[in-house]
């Protein structure tokens, strides 16, 4: 009798790992979502050359246009904020681990973090 191991608790650390998930995806052959990975200080400041616009974002010579999701790297992080191009009236949305009865909250004056996340 061989046991197959279906949940590795060794993987979880990769798993964890939102960076980490989509090389060993690209590794693999599994298509991926279209991706920017932008490394932050402990601070959070953005270590990359970044240009970001109204309308998108550019690192690593891709753009990704407007709306997009920015998610930490550790997945246990749950500080995820959507972007929306001044063409769909701009801002963005935070969204959040359910409070109440609510997960996301919506900031006209939201702008992608350069600096570090308050």
């Amino acid at each position: 009798y061989q046991p197959i191991v279906v949940n590795d608790v060794r993987m979880q650390e990769i798993l964890l790992n939102r960076r980490m998930v989509f090389d060993l995806c690209t590794a693999n052959g599994i298509p991926t979502p279209p991706h920017i990975c932008v490394r932050r200080d402990e601070q959070g400041n953005i270590l990359n050359d970044v240009q970001i616009t109204n309308e998108s974002v550019e690192a690593h010579g891709k753009r990704i246009t407007k709306p997009f999701v920015e998610k930490p790297e550790d997945a246990e992080d749950h500080n995820v904020f959507m972007y929306y191009a001044s063409s769909q009236g701009g801002g963005g949305r935070r969204l959040f681990r359910k409070v109440g009865d609510r997960s996301s909250e919506f900031d006209s004056d939201c702008r992608q973090r350069v600096e570090a996340h308050p």
